[in-house]
């Protein structure tokens, strides 16, 4: 993340870049816990760049009788309309 940082990308614009990386080698969709945890950033921080992720159309989510999941948005990513079929199943 710090190599970003150099090379002349904000911490904002990190995050958002390594948010979606890590929805997109997921196999499940996440919450917004996991990706804070996944990150080391505050669980508020985690929910404003997922928002901002799905504002851009980058991201898809689905409320869950506990939460909120996300996952990457269909054709955005090789098998990311498998990850979108998955969900809408459960």
């Amino acid at each position: 993340m710090i190599e970003n940082m150099i090379k002349g990308r904000s911490l904002v614009e990190t995050l958002k870049s390594e948010a979606l990386r890590i929805l997109e080698e997921s196999n499940i969709p996440l919450g917004v816990s996991d990706i804070a945890k996944r990150l080391n950033i505050a669980w508020s921080t985690a929910r404003a760049i997922l928002l901002t992720l799905e504002a851009e159309g980058k991201v898809s989510s689905l409320k869950t009788p506990k939460s909120r999941v996300y996952f990457p948005k269909k054709g955005l990513v090789p098998g990311g309309a498998e990850n979108e079929d998955r969900v809408k199943k459960r």
